[in-house]
């Protein structure tokens, strides 16, 4: 490289250090077309095309720097959590190693390596990569909040909720693990303090449908006939489980609005949770009132085991409607178990790194799902019942249908309900069913809620609403909980569902 090509290198640094990202990748390809062979501009032009997010472009430049050194942990690095971005756990895993074959004293590249772990299932290694970057920088909050929700995987609570309270000793904004510690608590029936920390959840991800432009809602602060507006958050199964409490300041004269998903807002109706129901683009209009998230709601009634504030089914449902479905239905042979076998395919868990930006901003990635179950576990309950099978399931997982060795055991107009969507329909499709089983999933909220006997089936260790044991839980009387005994083992599960239903 001459004295001009230095000077441009340098200029392009300078440029790259003001955040003139166009204006140096220009002279750094100059450089290149130049023939200058210098791993740290195709470093350089990585981090450039990493900070636009164009991750597959940063890994052929980051490619390219190693040919001509190979001894760049950091490049590895930022390879193996673009590969974990993109579904690729065991390629992460494998530049994970590289780089600490360079530089084993990496605690950042010893926490990427257990989020891979974690991604494949293997939570006993993921735990000894967190525990391996801690002994290493002991200080280390977002190493700690990794390990807790890997231990917490494990079912060690106990551990899990101790690595969260040292991360927020360390940092004690950080809202991972005041996030996780919230779901930890309510978990192991700590109400209180869980639903202050569950508070924090809004740093992590905001979830929300709509934000209003109007004072948040104390409980105390509302004027006389002032209206409040309840705002729902995350997923359909939230709102139908907490949508009860929304009817109870209702019954207690309160001037309550809900706004929720537009798809749930003709059972809200017919089950008469409040009179005024808002879509998210009319509540960011309102300008009138005081407003709450909906998950916000159980802490400020103060919600636990020992007062569950609402225990009678809420959810209802149009005579007119159960009577369609039941004429439909009549001719089936009893009983009719409703199922659903699987969730929407996004996870829960810890928040765990993804890549590393220019300015060494450590990036969270959600991980794990309780909630995925496959249709031909069944099996046992055609085997050993006599039980008429009738599918609730909609959209992912109802494609196995299809293949389904049992299909023949499913109620004669399947067909027609897997074409039935709207959940007014679909709640009076389960009014007629004797019972409904299901995996974690919004069916479980629907059919509960409207006090059908509901068998839900879960993962030895599950999410936090259902608690650490047990087969009841005082969010629905009418449900009974069938827990896995060791992880992964759903035959067991269903053995001891289809002697149940015997």
């Amino acid at each position: 490289m001459n004295n001009l090509q230095r000077k441009k290198e340098q200029q392009a640094q300078a440029l790259l250090q003001q955040g003139s990202l166009e204006a140096a990748e220009t002279i750094y390809r100059t450089l290149v077309q130049e023939g200058i062979s210098n791993h740290a501009i195709f470093c350089n032009l990585a981090a450039i095309h990493g900070m636009r997010g164009q991750h597959q472009e940063m890994i052929g430049f980051y490619r390219q720097a190693l040919a001509i050194n190979p001894n760049l942990p950091e490049a590895l690095f930022n390879i193996a959590c673009v590969l974990r971005e993109q579904g690729d756990p065991q390629g992460a895993i494998d530049h994970c190693h590289r780089a600490l074959a360079i530089n084993p004293k990496s605690p950042d590249t010893l926490m990427n390596l257990g989020n891979a772990q974690w991604d494949q299932g293997n939570l006993q290694a993921a735990v000894d990569a967190y525990r391996n970057a801690l002994a290493i920088r002991p200080d280390f909050p977002d190493a700690l909040a990794n390990l807790g929700a890997a231990l917490w995987g494990q079912g060690d609570m106990e551990a899990a909720v101790s690595c969260y309270r040292k991360a927020i000793a360390i940092d004690a904004n950080h809202a991972e693990a005041h996030r996780n510690l919230s779901m930890a608590l309510l978990q192991s029936g700590d109400y209180g303090t869980g639903w202050a920390e569950s508070e924090w959840r809004f740093q992590v991800k905001d979830k929300l449908h709509a934000h209003p432009g109007l004072e948040r809602w104390t409980g105390s602060n509302n004027a006389p006939g002032e209206p409040l507006i309840i705002v729902s958050e995350q997923g359909l199964g939230d709102t139908l489980q907490f949508m009860r409490y929304v009817a109870h300041l209702d019954n207690a004269g309160l001037p309550v609005a809900l706004c929720a998903q537009p798809k749930l807002h003709g059972l809200i109706r017919a089950s008469g949770i409040t009179k005024v129901i808002y879509s998210p683009e009319e509540t960011n209009q309102l300008t009138v009132g005081k407003w709450l998230p909906l998950l916000s709601l159980p802490g400020l009634l103060k919600v636990s085991a020992s007062n569950p504030v609402v225990t009678e089914p809420y959810i209802k449902v149009p005579q007119e409607k159960i009577v369609q479905w039941q004429q439909k239905l009549a001719a089936e042979p009893r009983p009719i178990v409703g199922i659903n076998w699987q969730g929407s395919p996004k996870g829960f868990g810890a928040e765990t790194t993804a890549w590393r930006d220019g300015q060494d901003n450590l990036l969270p990635r959600s991980v794990k799902d309780w909630r995925q179950l496959n249709l031909d576990k069944f099996d046992t309950i055609t085997e050993k019942t006599t039980a008429t099978l009738l599918s609730l399931q909609k959209g992912f997982g109802s494609e196995q249908l299809s293949g389904c060795s049992f299909l023949k055991r499913f109620v004669s107009c399947q067909e027609e309900i897997n074409q039935t969507w709207d959940f007014v329909e679909t709640a009076a499709i389960i009014a007629n069913c004797d019972l409904v089983v299901t995996s974690d999933t919004s069916v479980a909220h629907l059919a509960a809620g409207m006090g059908k006997i509901t068998w839900l089936l879960l993962t030895k260790v599950c999410e936090w609403r259902w608690g650490v044991e047990g087969e009841t839980t005082f969010w629905y009387p009418s449900m009974r909980l069938f827990r896995q005994r060791e992880r992964g083992d759903w035959y067991d599960v269903m053995e001891r569902v289809a002697a149940a239903l015997q």
